[in-house]
């Protein structure tokens, strides 16, 4: 099997399970069915792109072929029933304009739509697609323990925020602790997860182009979900020193 044909077999099935989202989203009038299994393409996907592998002996499989996807499964499985503030400043609006585009039963476009979400995600994602095509040496190196540790402590930081914003009392601002050291400490573990991922890819053969896909979460997070997170506490909270100082990209990076 050629590397064109892995990966475009993975991405159609990508798009037919994000095609089904969207498609049982609008029929319900409601963004619930998206918004939480946006990311189970990707889990199909991804498990579909290990059994050709498996299926057509393209490559043995590695242990950092099998710790990324595990590291992956977990995290799209947190997803599931995490990032309820987060999930819907991204997906709202476009899942608006597929309703609107079936309303007036304009069918291309709606398409369009989909493949174009559906090939931003397969980007983004691209390094699991990667290691499971040439995961490389079978050995588990010292990069390949760089990445796990990155990618342990990206998760470690938003478990940990996630806990403390579901703790905290409703209408409170969290400032103190990580919150007072990290803009959006949670989008900053986001990051690391997928850095930590990324330099597990290092060891893939071929997998340089895939790190397309990690400077353009690092965009997406950076510079649209963080201002407009930004936007959504000034409006209900006012104009607290510790937002406003972090509005309207003054911060290149996540550090205050």
């Amino acid at each position: 099997m050629s590397t064109f044909e892995f990966l475009f077999s993975n991405f159609l099935l990508l798009l037919l399970a994000q095609l089904i989202l969207v498609y049982r989203s609008i029929s319900k009038k409601s963004p619930r069915t998206l918004l939480r299994y946006f990311f189970l393409p990707v889990v199909l996907s991804m498990i579909f792109g290990a059994l050709l592998q498996h299926i057509y002996e393209v490559s043995e499989i590695s242990n950092r072929q099998i710790i990324a996807n595990i590291l992956l499964l977990l995290w799209c499985t947190k997803s599931f029933f995490s990032y309820k503030s987060i999930k819907p400043l991204l997906l709202n609006s476009i899942l608006s304009e597929m309703r609107l585009d079936l309303d007036q039963k304009n069918y291309l476009n709606l398409i369009k739509r989909v493949i174009k979400v559906s090939c931003l995600q397969f980007i983004c994602f691209s390094f699991i697609y990667a290691i499971n095509y040439l995961s490389g040496n079978l050995a588990f190196n010292l990069i390949d323990w760089v990445g796990l540790v990155i990618a342990l402590l990206g998760v470690s930081i938003e478990i940990y925020c996630e806990t403390q914003i579901k703790t905290t009392k409703k209408n409170h601002l969290l400032s103190g602790g990580i919150w007072s050291r990290i803009h959006h400490p949670n989008l900053l573990g986001i990051i690391l997860f997928f850095l930590g991922l990324q330099i597990l890819t290092i060891g893939a053969i071929g997998s340089k182009w895939t790190v397309i896909g990690f400077f353009i979460i690092f965009f997406i997070l950076q510079r649209i979900l963080m201002p407009e997170l930004d936007k959504k506490l000034l409006m209900r909270f006012g104009k607290e020193p510790s937002i406003e100082t972090s509005y309207g990209y003054k911060k290149v990076l996540f550090i205050k």
